[in-house]
């Protein structure tokens, strides 16, 4: 068989070289007919996602995990950033494995650190900010895919349950409802939902007022959070015992969806007579 010689001296297979090319192209047709070819050739990464908390509390941890769908055999590295900045690398078969970088506001547990997951401990205001994945794999060429970013929020929670303040012990049909929720300080502030009876009350009867804190602020300083209700009391607000049920709950964030939890939650309830 004829060998191809390399000005250096290097002696290399025709067959080795056209089935290298031939896998590439066969890489290429699959991702442009995004139809699986049969010839068992790894070529494209289907799954790649960043799984990592929304919040985390300050002094805490955190754990990002890459999520790929290369087999380990194919894996050539994968390597985690926090926007544009360079967190952690981890190359298969390299010794050490893993290469840190500083990353301002935690530290990173290298005892943890493998293809799958990183952790970073110690956790600061400063650590918050956008992260993402980057997963390459060896065979048939190197091939990079990124995964899309998640944001990461540091919360101070609140120290205990807010309080509920009004003046009138009792109140009658047709009068005016008052109510005061204040929080326990947070960062961020909290966000006040009220309800009665366990029903919400509308936004548009509630009213917030500033913790003197404006634009970055709001996320940089402990502070906390003001909402007053005011509703005039009908016969549909009492319950059986004729008595009003007010329920002050504070939250961060203010919603989450079905399949999420509060990263704080406090909440504070207080009962009134309803003549």
């Amino acid at each position: 068989m004829l060998n191809i010689v390399h000005e250096e001296g290097n002696v290399f297979d025709p067959l080795v070289i056209l089935l290298s090319y031939g896998q590439i192209f066969e890489c290429w047709l699959e991702l442009a007919l995004n139809t699986p070819l049969v010839s068992g050739v790894w070529c494209n990464i289907d799954r790649l996602e960043l799984i990592m908390p929304r919040y985390a509390l300050k002094g805490g941890e955190v754990v990002l995990h890459c999520d790929h769908s290369v087999p380990p055999e194919h894996l050539h590295k994968v390597e985690y950033k926090k926007g544009d900045d360079k967190v952690l690398l981890y190359v298969k078969g390299r010794n050490p494995a893993c290469r840190i970088w500083r990353v301002r506001g935690a530290t990173l547990a290298d005892q943890y650190c493998n293809a799958t997951h990183v952790r970073l401990d110690n956790l600061t205001f400063a650590a918050g900010g956008s992260y993402h994945c980057v997963v390459s794999m060896e065979t048939p060429s190197i091939f990079t895919k990124e995964s899309d970013s998640k944001e990461l929020t540091i919360i101070d929670p609140q120290k205990g349950d807010p309080r509920i303040s009004f003046t009138k012990q009792t109140f009658a049909v047709g009068d005016k409802l008052e109510a005061n929720c204040t929080t326990f300080p947070s960062r961020p502030s909290p966000y006040i939902t009220w309800f009665i009876n366990d029903k919400k009350v509308p936004d548009h009867l509630t009213r917030s007022y500033s913790n003197g804190l404006h634009a970055h602020g709001f996320f940089e300083t402990r502070a906390p959070s003001i909402k007053q209700i005011s509703v005039e009391v009908s016969e549909l607000h009492g319950d059986v015992d004729n008595k009003l049920r007010l329920t002050c709950v504070a939250t961060i964030p203010g919603y989450v969806n079905k399949e999420q939890k509060y990263a704080d939650i406090r909440n504070a309830t207080v009962e009134r007579k309803h003549l």
